[in-house]
């Protein structure tokens, strides 16, 4: 385990400070993880605009929290997790400080008080800026204070160390130890909604385009699925088979609000269409929201082939989101089980 400097032990806690836009030179961010985002990593939470005890994301919706002062980039599922993601220096820098040992729980199943940052690596660079990177992977920190890295340098892995509740990254960005936003940078007066620069380099705006909704992983289970079976990749490592009772079509929802609309369609392999659910609006908005929809087996058993759902979200008349996700049923499924 490499030690910490008791006076860097500040900086690792992610103690709730005040956004503030502020001056100076920019610095220019690459991305902090190997992922496709949208595939295997999607943002959750963003930082906090709201001064008061409410909470606000910089487009002035609601993918944030009380408090909040860095980014929340999230991995697929636990399975990802112990398979490895890796993070990246976001800019050319020193290692400051950092921490590893702590173990990969949820929060709430371990005291982490001043330690919330969890297993982190702290950088410094020019112009009195600094990165920290939160939540990696217990014995991943591939770094020691002083050493010099540059951008796209490993640090570690995404683990679930500190106060969290799901595998992901959080990334903070402080100068001369005030938060900035990286989705907004030092805009004077900045009020969400607004537009902003921010501080991602280029060749990252169009991966990391604010999306109001987005679906973050989408398959087929023989029965009601739940958030942990999703959590854990229960449901992509084992699909029905022709001898399940149930088929169900699942979808994960990041960012549903009331004013969406959720439609779920699971079509047969003939081009029957199974099932049509439209969901209920939900009373509040949720930084996720599990859907799913199914049916029991007919009588004379599956019709094998290819099964295809389709998840539709709405708002008014305007298509938010759509995509179609689909597996093949076959013969040899029910014979290799019947078998076992």
């Amino acid at each position: 385990m490499l030690t910490i400097p008791r006076f860097c032990l500040v900086f690792l806690a992610c103690c709730p400070v005040l956004w503030a836009p502020i001056h100076g030179d920019a610095l220019e961010l690459g991305f902090p993880l190997d992922c496709e985002m949208g595939r295997d990593c999607v943002l959750q939470n963003y930082v906090d605009h709201d001064p008061g005890p409410g909470h606000l994301d910089h487009r002035c919706g609601f993918l944030s929290y009380n408090g909040h002062t860095g980014t929340d980039i999230r991995i697929r599922d636990y399975l990802a997790m112990a398979s490895g993601v890796r993070v990246i220096a976001a800019a050319s820098g020193v290692v400051k400080a950092v921490r590893d040992g702590m173990p990969d729980n949820l929060s709430r199943a371990v005291d982490v008080t001043g330690r919330e940052c969890g297993n982190g690596v702290l950088l410094v660079h020019d112009d009195d800026w600094e990165t920290q990177y939160c939540h990696l992977r217990r014995g991943s920190v591939a770094v020691k204070p002083g050493d010099k890295v540059d951008l796209g340098r490993e640090l570690g892995l995404v683990g679930l160390s500190g106060r969290t509740e799901f595998p992901h990254l959080e990334i903070l960005v402080r100068h001369k130890g005030e938060i900035v936003d990286p989705f907004v940078g030092q805009t004077e007066g900045y009020e969400c909604g607004q537009p902003a620069r921010g501080l991602w380099r280029g060749d990252n705006t169009g991966g990391l385009a604010y999306r109001e909704v987005a679906v973050f992983g989408a398959g087929f289970a023989a029965a009601a699925p739940t958030l942990l079976g999703v959590e854990q990749g229960r449901y992509l490592v084992s699909k029905p088979s022709g001898d399940d009772d149930g088929m169900f079509y699942w979808a994960r929802v990041i960012g549903l609000r009331p004013e969406h609309r959720l439609h779920l369609r699971l079509i047969g392999p003939r081009g029957r269409v199974l099932v049509d659910s439209h969901h209920d609006p939900i009373e509040r908005s949720k930084a996720q929201w599990l859907a799913w929809s199914g049916l029991k087996r007919p009588e004379p058993g599956w019709v094998h082939g290819i099964y295809t759902g389709v998840v539709t979200i709405r708002r008014g008349g305007e298509v938010m989101y759509r995509a179609s996700h689909r597996f093949e049923l076959s013969s040899g499924q029910t014979e290799k089980k019947a078998t076992q």
